[in-house]
């Protein structure tokens, strides 16, 4: 067989032994990521694991994406917008706010320093969060960013004509964020333009018309997003 496209593996970096993670990095995997929402213990860690992990991947000079969102307080919005009867598409903007994914992304950035580990987060996606990673820049860290054309291209207004099919994990923000990460792509705070490319058959996404909470959440991305951000080049964006 022949692959006709890049690629490469990347490894989980949850609540697993350092054993573990160098055991991935033997194997050929080039980065790790962290999710900092519990969904498998694989995946997710917590603090204390992500900093022991750090450490090993900084050892091992490989890098640590970062899915950046306080669970607590995403945990919270999530049961007081069901409480409230509020299950309509923008609920899950509205329940999923911003300091979320900006005190996240602020707390693994103090965690990582120290550890020599190349930190990257992913999906960035409010002003809070690039100016926090402008912040780690400006002190020398080693920490990278990026963000996806969906968050560039829609705000959270586009959730009451799209639905749950505009839902993803942060979810679409304001303006405000949305001009601000535009700011940081074009200046180099942001330096990576991701297809975040996590499609669902309709009939899974269909159900979030009722209630916005019971359609999983990601979008298609990897065929469109090279064509749409070429056209917002040619806009002169």
């Amino acid at each position: 067989a022949k692959a006709l496209v890049d690629y490469a593996l990347i490894g989980g970096a949850g609540e697993v032994s350092a054993e573990a993670l160098r055991g991935l990095a033997a194997g050929g995997v080039v980065a790790f990521k962290t999710f900092m929402i519990a969904r498998f213990k694989e995946l997710a860690a917590s603090d204390a694991w992500m900093l022991d992990n750090f450490k090993v991947l900084g050892e091992l000079g490989l890098p640590c994406l970062i899915h950046a969102e306080n669970q607590s307080i995403v945990e919270s919005g999530m049961e007081k917008a069901i409480a409230s009867g509020r299950v309509d598409p923008i609920a899950h903007c509205e329940f999923r706010p911003a300091i979320a994914e900006t005190e996240a992304t602020m707390r693994t950035i103090i965690l990582a320093g120290g550890t020599g580990v190349h930190l990257h987060i992913c999906h960035m996606t409010t002003k809070g969060a690039v100016e926090a990673l402008a912040w780690a820049q400006s002190t020398g860290r080693c920490v990278t960013g990026e963000t996806s054309p969906n968050y560039l291209l829609m705000t959270e207004e586009d959730m009451k004509t799209k639905g749950p099919y505009a839902k993803v994990d942060p979810p679409l923000r304001k303006a405000e964020d949305q001009n601000a990460l535009w700011k940081a792509v074009n200046d180099g705070t942001i330096s990576v333009l991701a297809s975040d490319h996590a499609p669902y058959p309709k009939s899974e996404k269909e159900k979030g018309w009722k209630n916005i909470f019971d359609a999983p959440s990601g979008g298609v991305g990897v065929q469109t997003s090279l064509p749409l951000m070429l056209n917002k080049v040619n806009e002169g964006r």
